[in-house]
């Protein structure tokens, strides 16, 4: 385990907050679309309107960049847990720009996230792309283990929402975007690590696999995971979508630290590890229950004459 950088840090800090922006300008357009639209056509009409174009952009374009310089320099462990600190900014944001607002216990489910994603970040699960060195063949077999695991969880919760209605679904939809950026977080180090050689002409086969399955991987986790929140935003707030897309998101690198790259902890990290998970969990259910409960307020007053 080595000492967390202190520019790695702050780059994936500021992904977060680009994030948050983003997401706040979409969720707005989101907002503002007709009821006729948001069913036929829905794509085409976000893709038509430049808030949400300038929301998209925060997103992939300084918000890559940021998460890109902090993946070569801490790794995919660190990475998202120091980007969910612009939940702060999302909850402030949602209030100010969306008309929102955030009762105790979404405060408190706020609350506990940023704690548990600091906790996640004091562990120091670096894993500086320098370490890693060229990718071998088991390196590549349990990526794409892990990466299968992923997708059936993905696949899962695609199912379920379905299956619900109104904020329920947006719950469901808003879990299920978490898993293909988790996916995108845990290929974006392969990528980093062959770009030089694949570009140096110094790659060999395994390489340039490696190097064509990252490609694909970021590209399609991230058009999935814009296309499935814009669906979340449809059902529920983003003061909502944002904190409960991030369980998968913070629970999935701690499993590519240890199972995935096999590195050790401290004794720390063994304490710090599952109280920041336990605590994003249980910022997941808080926010998770609201949602039940104005579900179940929302069909006394349709049932009623």
């Amino acid at each position: 385990m080595v000492e967390l950088n202190p520019w790695g840090g702050l780059c994936a800090v500021m992904s977060g907050v680009m994030d948050a922006c983003g997401a706040l300008l979409q969720k707005r357009v989101v907002d503002h679309t007709p009821a006729e639209k948001r069913t036929d056509r829905f794509m085409p009409h976000l893709l038509r309107n430049p808030y949400w174009l300038l929301g998209v952009f925060l997103s992939l374009g300084p918000g890559t960049f940021f998460i890109l310089t902090a993946q070569s320099l801490i790794g995919p462990a660190l990475v998202p847990g120091l980007t969910a600190t612009g939940l702060i900014i999302l909850a402030v944001g949602s209030v100010a720009l969306n008309g929102e607002r955030l009762n105790r216990a979404e405060v408190l489910g706020i609350v506990l996230m940023v704690c548990g994603v600091s906790f996640l970040g004091y562990s120091n699960l670096s894993i500086p792309s320098r370490d890693v060195g060229r990718m071998g063949g088991d390196l590549l077999v349990r990526l794409i283990l892990f990466t299968a695991a992923l997708a059936l969880c993905w696949l899962s919760c695609l199912l379920l929402a379905r299956r619900a209605h109104h904020q329920p679904r947006g719950l469901f939809l808003a879990i299920s975007a978490g898993y293909p950026y988790a996916l995108s977080n845990a290929w974006t180090l392969p990528l980093i690590v062959t770009i030089g050689s694949v570009f140096g002409g110094q790659a060999g086969w395994l390489q340039w696999i490696v190097f064509a399955i990252s490609c694909a991987m970021l590209v399609s986790t991230n058009l999935a995971g814009i296309r499935t929140i814009q669906e979340a935003y449809k059902f529920a707030p983003a003061s909502k979508v944002q904190p409960v897309l991030q369980i998968p998101m913070q629970t999935a690198p701690i499993l590519l630290y240890f199972a995935v790259y096999q590195r050790s902890g401290s004794e720390a990290a063994a304490f710090l590890i599952p109280l920041g998970v336990a605590l994003i969990i249980a910022s997941g259910f808080l926010l998770a229950k609201r949602t039940a409960v104005l579900q179940a307020g929302r069909r006394q007053e349709e049932a009623s004459p």
